[in-house]
């Protein structure tokens, strides 16, 4: 596997933190050992007098430093973020890949969402903070969140199959009669206990549990949208978007050719 490389930024603020937190403990011991009753007071009191002095001129100078590096990165960061998800979605539609929206949300080939602020110099995949908000790095977040999706999906054949079983276990335990409408979080959750293999089912542990994410549901259910397959064991498929947001998931819905939330979803008998 190729060692993907480091920020050098981020290797500077870990160095940063570290001595930060040795000043701390520095001051924490020297406030200690000045408690204590002790020989050598006197020596203490000009060991630190002298260090305190050296420091005061120090962090002066480095006040000065970091102030003018900071006015010249505020430009750079600001001339930077100008355009940032336009910029974006160039490169992505440049490497073949199919983006949905311009700016604060993007959705990438209906699996990935990428949901940028701008304002707050953030960026989330899929939900996960994301540490580098440049174009590169946020392109190269999106392909390694795009190939893990992609591993844990389930074929649409399989996965309707899936949905089916799922929604008759929600309808029954709720007491409802074949063709009402149930939440979409309700089957999201009985797809998860679906998957669990035995030993989960023995044994309901941790270790035993087989994660099943929101975002791979999402993508299973657009991938089976995209399919416009809706017929399994003589049952047909069926699903409502609207304002209510309850029980929802939020995606791109290819039908509608645009973002909505998902909240109801049911068979009907097929013809």
């Amino acid at each position: 596997m190729t060692q993907k490389p480091k920020s050098a930024w981020g290797g500077l603020q870990r160095k940063s933190a570290s001595l930060r937190h040795g000043v701390e403990q520095l001051v924490k011991d020297a406030a200690q050992l000045a408690g204590t009753d002790n020989s050598h007071t006197i020596s203490g009191y000009t060991a630190a007098n002298r260090e305190i002095a050296e420091w005061r001129q120090i962090l002066a100078q480095v006040a000065k430093i970091a102030e003018s590096t900071m006015e010249g990165l505020s430009a750079k960061a600001a001339n930077e973020l100008d355009g940032l998800e336009d910029r974006l979605v160039r490169v992505l539609r440049d490497a073949g890949l199919t983006v949905y929206g311009e700016t604060a949300l993007l959705v990438i080939n209906g699996i990935v969402h990428a949901e940028i602020d701008i304002k707050s110099t953030m960026a989330r995949i899929n939900g996960k903070l994301a540490g580098d908000i440049s174009v590169d790095a946020l392109q190269q977040a999106i392909l390694d969140e795009m190939d893990r999706v992609r591993k844990a999906v389930t074929p649409p054949e399989k996965f309707i199959a899936l949905l089916l079983r799922a929604y008759e276990t929600e309808r029954v335990q709720a007491s409802k009669e074949f063709g009402s409408q149930v939440q979409t979080s309700a089957v999201f959750w009985q797809l998860a206990m679906i998957k669990q293999q035995p030993s989960f089912r023995s044994n309901p542990v941790v270790a035993n549990f087989r994660e099943y994410p929101r975002e791979v549901f999402r993508a299973d259910l657009y991938r089976l949208l995209e399919s416009n397959l809706v017929d399994c064991n003589g049952k047909r498929f069926r699903y409502a978007s609207g304002s209510d947001t309850v029980g929802a998931v939020f995606m791109l819905v290819p039908q509608l050719g645009r973002t909505a939330h998902i909240g109801r979803v049911w068979f009907e008998h097929g013809d």
